[in-house]
């Protein structure tokens, strides 16, 4: 073997162009011998394996075949079966095909014969070679070693590389693209015009093709681009790797359709005009191979954007059928710059008329360590899915943020958990906007969760931390959240006619306005500080339905005047400068704060009369029925509950076996020894009906 090589290495002289034909030959002779070595490994393994089955099939026991699988057929046995894998290993590495190509003329025939043989195919002269289209089977290693690059031959209406699977329709298997430059020379190959709605096998202007592989690594390419659109397309992938690879590309870089699953990208770089990874359920009629299925199972990190990248990370759409779902999917560590959004999660894209990319659900999906530069004006998240839930963490705004939203906008989504954010603004003549905004009726965010961050503003002019129109926010848990602001810093901001659950704990939140707008809100604060700056604390000049519950907290609410039609509603304890209606807890009333985002003030609360007290050692006492019906708007209803053996003055929680509507709140007191009232109060304008199925609670006492 050795001694082939040295032959090949001396007589092929890339200034001698006539002899390097006749250096095929030897080539060829070379692979045979390879051939014949690898034919005997391999007739020594079926060999094996049938000893194996024979043992097995007489003697049952799993020892005795790894007894004898460390025998090989001739010579001694090795002292573990992982040795002589290794030795099989080695045997197999050996068998290397090296390729010496010659510059300035078409390389693809050469390049081609040595893929048709499979095994490990290696391109090691440094240069610039021209290949045509290149096909790859399962089973083979094709790297391209450092200073080699392969540029798309001019007038090539092809792709430069695909796999065999993607024409046969035969999927394949253990396929390894590593290393080198690809130029995918987009200037000499301007009719890039295929449509594979039409044709899968035509070419709409892409760099290298992959569809249907069981095991696929590409990795280590020191650059690729230089292409009409996507640098890679690839689709039908189960465990997949894409690592170490830098693009420079007009369009996206890695472009992923469906199904996918078990798939791991890391250290990603480069700059493109477009995405840099992308994941879409289908895509423009031109460019669409994989509409059905999952994207699943999915790590990505390390991903750096150049100075002129628009988008880090895009996705979007649900397929042809409407089923394709984004599940399962982490994103750590994005970094570098983005010129529009680094995160881009569309509801729909009809840029161009398709069905597939519409109406994208996320099913547990996160972003974790997201520190990237985005312009003035830009936005770091635009979160359009149409339902799921997603988590962001560790996500650190360096620089003013002017558009409407920093992290979600035209969201419909069940949870929205925002964790650990820092925004820096040292800028006064900047303004970070919103932190989250809902506009209009058709964006949803069932439940959003901001916790342990820390959100700095200092501009002269009004920022939010979330801003609602419409009646997309159900819920707003804020816990361990720290804000200062030199004006306003908002934390609620917009129309809402529903009403929204605001619970605020472990927070102390500066600002000059706390609520404004035309809003219908319930706060609930526990161990919380509302801090007034420049400005009073205040209500907005619009009309608003405000009733606050205080549990250890402190709200300085100073203002001097109240909105006309308003409605001011608060517990004793919060410090106010203006007549508010009455909400003085009177004793065994109870709050209950039971959401994982209030880990430390978790459970609930006995008014004693003149402080809230947290009640333990719950005891279940039994299920009954009340039937409730309606309760008027703005109104209280109470019902008494026969409890058999209570004994008198405990503290009774009602437990309610069904989902309770929006804007019912209930508490429960032992009037006398066996009797219960239960109070549902209707914080709503219009009246509110427990239907028939809505009857049955559980109710707890706790000392």
């Amino acid at each position: 073997m050795a001694f082939a090589r040295r032959v090949i290495t001396k007589t092929l002289d890339l200034l001698n162009l006539q002899r390097h034909n006749d250096n095929f030959a030897d080539i060829e002779t070379d692979l045979t011998e390879h051939r014949g070595r690898l034919n005997t490994v391999e007739t020594e393994q079926s060999a094996q394996s049938e000893r194996i089955d024979n043992i097995v099939a007489s003697g049952g026991e799993s020892n005795i075949e790894i007894v004898d699988a460390r025998q090989p057929a001739t010579g001694p046995a090795y002292p573990i079966l992982g040795d002589r894998l290794n030795a099989v290993d080695e045997q197999l590495a050996d068998i290397v095909t090296d390729l010496h190509l010659t510059e300035g003329v078409d390389n693809t025939a050469a390049v081609q014969a040595a893929l048709d043989k499979k095994g490990w195919v290696r391109v090691v002269s440094p240069g610039v070679f021209p290949v045509g289209k290149l096909v790859i089977d399962s089973d083979t290693v094709f790297e391209v070693l450092p200073g080699v690059t392969l540029k798309k031959k001019n007038g090539l209406d092809h792709h430069i590389l695909v796999n065999k699977g993607h024409i046969t329709g035969v999927r394949n298997k253990n396929i390894t693209i590593r290393g080198g430059i690809w130029d995918l020379n987009k200037a000499g190959n301007p009719g890039a015009a295929g449509d594979m709605s039409v044709d899968p096998q035509s070419n709409p202007g892409l760099g290298i093709v992959l569809r249907g592989v069981d095991n696929l690594t590409i990795e280590s390419i020191t650059d690729i681009g230089n292409e009409w659109k996507y640098a890679f397309l690839i689709t039908d992938i189960d465990n997949g790797i894409f690592r170490k690879i830098n693009i420079t590309n007009e369009s996206d870089g890695l472009h992923f359709q469906p199904p996918l699953k078990n798939i791991t990208i890391e250290d990603i770089s480069g700059v493109t005009h477009d995405d840099l990874i992308s994941f879409t359920m289908g895509d423009y009629p031109r460019y669409s191979l994989g509409q059905t299925g999952n994207v699943e199972n999915v790590f990505v990190r390390n991903v750096y954007g150049g100075e002129t990248t628009d988008e880090l990370i895009k996705m979007v759409g649900s397929g042809i059928d409407g089923n394709s779902v984004f599940k399962n999917m982490r994103f750590e560590n994005l970094s570098g710059f983005s010129t529009i959004v680094p995160v881009c999660i569309l509801k729909e894209d009809q840029a161009v008329s398709n069905p597939c990319l519409l109406n994208t659900k996320l099913e547990n999906v996160s972003f974790e360590n997201i520190n990237v530069v985005v312009p003035s004006g830009g936005q770091y998240f635009l979160v359009g899915a149409a339902s799921g839930d997603i988590t962001i963490k560790k996500l650190r705004v360096d620089l003013s943020i002017t558009n409407k939203g920093v992290v979600f906008q035209r969201c419909n989504l069940e949870k929205a958990i925002i964790d650990d954010v820092i925004v820096k603004d040292a800028n006064a003549a900047f303004t970070m906007s919103s932190i989250v905004r809902v506009d209009n009726t058709t964006e949803v965010i069932r439940q959003l969760i901001i916790k342990d961050s820390n959100l700095i503003n200092r501009s002269d002019t009004a920022g939010n931390i979330v801003y609602v129109t419409g009646t997309g926010v159900k819920d707003i848990f804020v816990s361990n959240v720290k804000s200062s602001s030199i004006a306003n810093f908002l934390l609620l901001d917009g129309v809402n006619t529903e009403g929204i659950g605001v619970h605020v704990s472990n927070s102390k939140i500066t600002c000059g306005i706390f609520v404004v707008g035309t809003v219908k809100v319930s706060i609930f604060l526990a161990t919380s500080e509302i801090v007034p700056i420049t400005r009073t604390v205040h209500f907005g000049s619009d009309a608003a339905n405000v009733r606050i519950n205080s549990v250890n907290s402190e709200m300085a609410l100073v203002t001097n005047t109240k909105p006309a039609g308003s409605v001011l509603s608060a517990t004793g304890d919060v410090k106010t400068a203006i007549a508010l209606t009455n909400l003085t807890p009177l004793f065994g009333d109870r709050v209950l704060y039971d959401n994982v985002s209030l880990p430390r003030e978790k459970g609930w609360y006995f008014y004693n009369g003149s402080a809230w007290e947290r009640l333990n050692n719950n005891l279940i006492n039994g299920e009954y029925n009340v039937t409730v019906g309606t309760i008027p708007a703005n109104s209280t209803v109470e019902f008494d509950v026969t409890i058999t053996g209570l004994s008198y003055n405990k503290t009774v929680i009602p437990i309610p076996q069904f989902t309770v509507p929006n804007g019912v709140m209930f508490i429960a007191y032992n009037k006398n020894s066996d009797l219960v009232r239960l109070r549902l109060s209707n914080v709503t304008g219009s009246p509110i009906t427990l239907t028939g199925a809505q009857v049955a609670w559980v109710f707890k006492t706790m000392n």
